[in-house]
């Protein structure tokens, strides 16, 4: 079935590029290049004022970023079904032209502009082409762009071309960002005028003005819908659950959406489905195959709902439902050659279990990693299913308990369950032939039993699959030093099929290396190498894909070489390198397992009595917060110490916030810059990822006008997940200083939670430390008084041992007295540079890239240098310069 559809594909990329083919009579006229523009048109209308009566304008250029997304999309999809079409030169050469017109990112491409319809300053493209607008281009389907960079970045990764992967990755991610952002609105939006902000979504959006209408009817359904279509993996980036929410409870449940209207289908898939899935599947089954719209069928809109995530989850819905069964420990009645039972738990739609022909009574069951409360199982049948099935779990001794029996069908067929498992078994009954493509499980761990007992299965004849925990590599980006053939790329060894492999070229020292996204504590490595394979190899891990140090060296051979680690082993990036000549030969799957590593979570330190009354307890324990804005108060924790010689490892480092502009400037080195958030944004952010993972204990902020009244540090291995570290208040122009027990991270957030008075958060420097604070001019002294307050003058850090008598209030003896030690820190402040970016003219340049903006653009590694000599004779007082 798979080859069938894949030919049928195949064929009609032939009939567009060659229509002299047999069977092509009915193809479309197509396109050609024109010189003109530089760009492949639609020969449709092309002879129209303004070409706007075929082909949606295609021939002046309009919605190429549209039209030609479905061709790369399944171009991707082709290869990735047949892989010999990577070598089809006539076929990549058609995909690739038009990749190249629409998101071309060379200058030396002569034949193509670059980046036609993408926009990088408001990161998104426009429609409109070449025809003039009184209102500027304009956006309509946002989806069908993300279509497009989505196929770019699926292209690149089937055609083994990393730059062009990273493009489309690069693109895809700004786009659905922006999108998110300016064209999905959910209630809280604040780029908008709030009247309408209650549409949810925009319409038409000018480059002037913004409409709340599609060019082809006012109808809530078109506008609605024309922002869902297709539904592809990429509309998830844009379309989160909360929007989704708002946008079916607020308009879309409003509209009649009856079963007869192809946009019903569309509008139940794109936003019931992440909604309520179970209400969308119903009504989906209720809509006629002929009432479908042209473009979604209705076995791909019930697998799509089907497996989709509920918008009320009965656990905290910021954390997805976990397929249970994905990758654990399976059995089977019988297996059919290379049709494994653990291919029904692999996560893949394209892999699958069958049975031996003469199993008359095939079962597969999956063991979970613990015993849990059900929700649900989907199973994903397609065109192969049984007459029936039980779904069983095991008892008492060696029975199987039936929970439910469901009649086959095809798709993607969803059970509700209930009850306490561990094992589950599906028992089919009748049926020619069985492929059970996915066997998935949802539920949460049944915390109130503690143990489980492993049963065996009795007297029954089983296949058993090992069981090593989940694949973290699979489906990760994959890196190697080369490949030897165009079907023999990288990420065949992680694709999760035995049927590919990498091979490398036949050169000494190859290697290949796959990104975790994120740090593990890792526990084995298992290689399945091909019939060449490298005498020896090294197994290296690295935090930043760079530094890469060696944790087990291996001999190679033919078959599965499982390497376990004795002591804990962390890494993100893994790396496997060949000690051969001819390289590392094939390598079927590399399959990594792991686990989450745990943060270093603070401690409860003793805090020594006696505080000033005037210091400002911390907010966190084992923890110390110093203010410092001229005078200064400490707080009544002792600090943990700053070692000199520490390095401030947010310097330079890349930065992204939740809104506002120039979010680097808070970790560029320099006090007269900042990043602030802009008005309307409630709790306000900023991360900085300081490209490894680090041990840090001491956090400087320099807030600039606008800041919190409390304010939150977090931690993360990654930019999606944090753990708070500590909180703490922030206060005007000043530099907070917060010190904690070593905490263990990549990514390092600063979450404004109470903005208090002010609007916003402004910070002029986010400084990280390893071990505490670069070393600093000091001096030292011990003083008696009541009260720890210095004013400095310049930017000088003071470090003072100061030995106070307090009363303190809440002591038994009111009048007892107390001496505290705490380490007091004291920074002025220098004021902003006014000159900064203002307009400057000078009298000469000495070279292109020496001219006058140089001198007070905020950057201290550039400069203005005037000219000189004979061949300027005008006056020229300055020789170089930074104001």
């Amino acid at each position: 079935m798979k080859e069938a559809c894949a030919e049928i594909l195949a064929k009609g990329f032939r009939c567009l590029y060659d229509r002299s083919l047999l069977g092509c009579d009915g193809a479309p006229v197509g396109a050609y290049y024109d010189d003109s523009w530089g760009g492949v048109a639609s020969r449709e209308g092309y002879g129209e004022l303004g070409c706007r009566n075929a082909d949606f304008g295609n021939a002046c250029y309009n919605d190429h970023h549209y039209h030609f997304a479905y061709y790369v999309v399944s171009a991707a999809i082709l290869v990735k079904l047949k892989p010999e079409y990577a070598t089809n030169e006539p076929f990549v050469s058609f995909v690739e032209t038009l990749i190249r017109d629409t998101a071309n990112p060379s200058r030396d491409d002569t034949y193509f502009p670059t980046f036609r319809a993408f926009d990088w300053f408001d990161l998104h493209s426009w429609s409109r082409g070449v025809v003039p607008s009184a209102d500027g281009k304009d956006q309509e389907s946002t989806s069908e762009e993300l279509n497009l960079l989505y196929g770019i970045k699926l292209w690149g990764s089937v055609m083994g071309k990393p730059v062009l992967r990273d493009l489309g990755a690069t693109m895809l991610a700004l786009c659905a960002l922006t999108v998110r952002e300016f064209f999905l609105m959910k209630s809280d939006n604040i780029h908008h005028p709030a009247d309408f902000v209650t549409n949810h979504v925009t319409g038409i959006f000018f480059q002037n003005k913004v409409d709340y209408a599609t060019w082809f009817g006012w109808r809530y359904e078109y506008i609605h819908g024309i922002q869902m279509l297709p539904l592809s993996p990429a509309l998830l980036l844009s379309r989160t659950t909360e929007f989704c929410t708002q946008e079916w409870n607020n308009i879309l449940s409003r509209l009649a959406l009856p079963s007869t209207d192809p946009w019903s289908s569309i509008l139940l898939t794109g936003t019931l489905a992440l909604v309520d899935p179970a209400d969308a599947y119903s009504r989906l089954m209720d809509i006629d195959d002929a009432f479908m719209d042209d473009g979604l069928t209705k076995v791909w809109a019930l697998y799509w709902t089907a497996t989709a995530a509920a918008g009320t989850p009965s656990t905290d819905p910021s954390i997805p439902e976990v397929n249970l069964a994905l990758e654990r420990r399976t059995e089977a009645s019988s297996e059919a050659p290379t049709f494994t039972s653990q291919w029904a738990v692999d996560g893949l739609f394209a892999t699958r279990w069958s049975p031996a022909e003469e199993d008359v009574a095939p079962w597969i069951a999956v063991e979970l990693d613990g015993i849990y409360q059900l929700s649900h199982i989907v199973v994903v049948w397609l065109q192969f299913y049984p007459a029936s099935y039980e779904i069983q779990t095991k008892g008492s001794g060696d029975t199987w308990v039936t929970l439910a029996t469901e009649v086959g069908r095809a798709g993607a067929v969803k059970t509700d369950l209930q009850g306490s498992v561990n094992w589950l078994r599906l028992l089919c009954h009748g049926g020619s032939e069985l492929r059970v493509f996915e066997f998935q499980v949802y539920g949460t761990l049944d915390t109130a039993t503690t143990t489980t007992e492993l049963v065996e299965t009795g007297t029954s004849t089983t296949t058993t699959t090992p069981f090593d925990g989940l694949n973290l590599a699979q489906g990760k980006p994959v890196l190697a030093s080369s490949f030897r053939s165009p079907t023999e790329h990288a990420y065949r060894a992680v694709d999760g099929m035995l049927e590919t492999h990498w091979a490398s070229a036949l050169a000494p020292e190859q290697w290949i290396w796959v990104d975790l996204l994120g740090a593990y504590d890792l526990t084995s490595v298992l290689v399945l190498w091909g019939s060449d394979f490298p005498g020896q190899y090294s197994i290296q891990t690295a935090p930043n894909g760079i530094d890469w140090t060696t944790a087990a060296v291996e001999t190679g051979m033919a078959g599965a070489v499982r390497t376990t680690f004795p002591e804990q082993v962390t890494g993100q990036w893994i790396r496997i390198l060949c000690h051969s000549n001819t390289g590392c030969g094939s390598i079927d799957e590399l399959r990594i397992f792991g686990a989450d590593p745990s943060f270093l979570s603070t401690t409860v330190t003793t805090t020594q009595p006696g505080a000033s009354a005037s210091t400002t307890p911390s907010t966190s324990e084992g923890a110390t917060t110093i203010t410092t804005e001229g005078s200064t108060t400490s707080t009544s924790a002792a600090t943990t110490g700053s070692r000199p010689g520490a390095v401030n490892l947010a310097l330079n480092k890349p930065a992204l916030a939740s809104t506002g502009l120039f979010q680097t400037r808070a970790v560029d080195g320099s006090l007269t810059t900042q990043w602030s958030s802009l008005p309307g944004d409630q709790t306000p952010w900023l991360w900085v990822d300081l490209r490894g993972r680090h041990d840090v204990s001491e956090v400087v902020i320099s807030w600039a006008s606008e800041f919190p009244a409390e304010f939150r540090l977090e931690a993360g291995y990654s930019a999606a997940h944090w753990t708070p570290v500590i909180t703490a208040a922030g206060q005007a122009n000043s530099e907070v200083r917060v010190v904690f027990n070593p905490v263990n991270l990549q990514f390092l957030r600063v979450l404004c939670m109470d903005l208090g008075s002010s609007s916003g958060c402004s910070i002029r420097e986010l400084e990280v430390f390893n071990s505490g604070p670069p070393e600093t001019t000091s001096t030292s002294s011990t003083t008696q008084s009541t009260s720890a307050a210095t004013t400095g003058s310049s930017s000088v850090t003071v470090e003072a041992t100061t030995t106070g008598t307090t009363t303190t209030p809440n002591s038994t003896d009111s009048g007892s007295e107390n001496t505290s030690t705490s380490t007091m820190t004291v920074t002025t402040t220098l004021a902003p540079n006014v000159a900064e970016r203002k307009p400057i003219r000078a009298s000469s340049q000495r070279s292109p890239t020496e001219y006058a903006a140089r001198a007070n653009d905020g950057d201290e590694s550039t400069r203005w240098a005037s000219g000189g000599g004979p061949t300027d004779p005008r006056p020229q007082p300055c020789a170089t310069g930074k104001s």
